[in-house]
């Protein structure tokens, strides 16, 4: 994952703060808690996880860690620029649908957000799409 390095960086800003989020954005925001094990304290923490929802083809795409929305839509070829999840969770008191997507800056975001790890083979395959997008776009 070396080579990528440079990608991250491109996308991904290690300062990235929250940010004021509209009342309408908010509407989008899901929360719920999750038992997470830390391997440095050999222990398990329920940790709170939020992040927030795009609905359908045409809406505008909202960043699931920031909540920012984006002027990209769902169902352009702007998705490429995104590491896009399908609804994460099969819970239907925390997910109101299953047709709910996450779009997240790179794949370790999502690791971030999620308390997750992914496969390397998952994100190198993401970095080479994005990488030829951000090429075929110049």
């Amino acid at each position: 994952m070396e080579e990528y390095e440079d990608l991250i960086n491109l996308v991904y800003d290690e300062n990235e703060n929250k940010i004021n989020i509209p009342h309408n954005i908010r509407d989008n925001l899901v929360s719920y808690k999750k038992n997470v094990f830390f391997n440095n304290e050999n222990k398990y923490k329920n940790v709170k996880i939020e992040f927030y929802t795009t609905k359908h083809i045409g809406c505008n795409i909202i960043n699931a860690y920031t909540g920012e929305k984006t002027n990209y839509k769902v169902g352009s070829k702007y998705e490429d620029l995104f590491f896009v999840v399908s609804n994460p969770i099969n819970n239907h008191k925390i997910m109101k649908t299953n047709e709910t997507k996450l779009y997240y800056d790179t794949p370790e975001t999502y690791e971030r957000n999620h308390y997750v790890v992914l496969n390397n083979e998952i994100k190198k395959k993401w970095y080479d799409k994005y990488k030829k997008f951000i090429e075929k776009e110049k």
